[in-house]
């Protein structure tokens, strides 16, 4: 009698099992079937972008508009020389083929560019905006063919806009030349001077000598109305508002006594020493 009951329930399992298996069968051909589909629909994508956009000469590149206040943004051959350096071929790119994001990590490599914005305008412009950096002194003498801006980027500057020919001069470093497009922190403390200088009109730097540790040497103008005096100026590193209020008030409180002295030293424990 057990051996029947067993074979009976045996029996009532296996229409069960059988259904089951045909359910997943099916599941499996569906999601086979979804499968085909999406693949099939990603593929006329694909072949419709091909046609209509990649392969259609009505968005082929023929306008590059370069927009920048310094040196790419002025001549032809200024923009030529870029396009040159983003590989564009104008009449023969597809607009869609061009990566935004690639150009601009291109232009970013670019010694005197500080900041770059590309962008697309359909059906056939590619946009180009350049923030320049500015030259804030020639590296090692008076019209260098380095230049350097207030981040310590080195630059060349034949290819920087409106390098004024009085800029501040940086020199005493223990390598003259330095290597374009890196930054210099060697030259941090010259150039934080020269930026603090810019809020005191009576001041201008002519040069800056890196050579002792730990102080600045630097050849500066004093101007008031049409009177200007040259100053040999030694002061320690940091802190320059300060130090060039105190020089301000001594140049000022020398002239009031009728004390010509040009050779200032500000390093003598807060004691200004004037001499010749």
């Amino acid at each position: 009698m057990a051996v029947r009951s067993k074979n009976k329930t045996t029996a009532a399992a296996n229409p069960a099992v059988r259904q089951e298996k045909k359910k997943l069968l099916r599941g499996i051909i569906l999601l086979a079937m979804l499968c085909l589909f999406i693949a099939g629909c990603a593929a006329a994508l694909f072949w419709l972008k091909s046609r209509m956009f990649k392969g259609n000469e009505h968005f082929l590149l023929r306008v590059v508009n370069i927009e920048s206040s310094g040196y790419w943004g002025k001549g032809i051959d200024n923009r030529r020389v870029l396009m040159d350096k983003l590989k564009l071929r104008p009449v023969r790119d597809n607009l869609f083929d061009l990566d935004p994001a690639k150009l601009k990590k291109v232009l970013l490599e670019v010694p005197n560019i500080a900041d770059a914005e590309v962008y697309k305008t359909l059906p056939d412009t590619l946009n180009i905006r350049i923030e320049e950096r500015i030259p804030r002194a020639f590296i090692g003498r008076p019209n260098s063919p380095q230049v350097v801006d207030a981040n310590c980027v080195v630059m060349n500057s034949r290819e920087c806009f409106g390098v004024h020919p009085r800029l501040p001069v940086i020199n005493g470093m223990k390598h003259t030349y330095l290597k374009v497009g890196e930054q210099h922190r060697a030259l941090q403390e010259a150039l934080n001077l020269i930026m603090s200088v810019q809020r005191y009109p009576c001041f201008s730097v002519v040069m800056i000598n890196l050579s002792q540790p730990d102080k600045l040497v630097v050849y500066m103008d004093y101007r008031v109305r049409s009177m200007v005096r040259r100053y040999h100026v030694t002061m320690p590193t940091g802190n320059y508002p300060e130090w060039l209020d105190t020089l301000k008030s001594a140049i000022e409180n020398a002239r009031r006594h009728g004390n010509d002295h040009t050779r200032i030293n500000l390093t003598f424990q807060g004691q200004v020493v004037l001499s010749r």
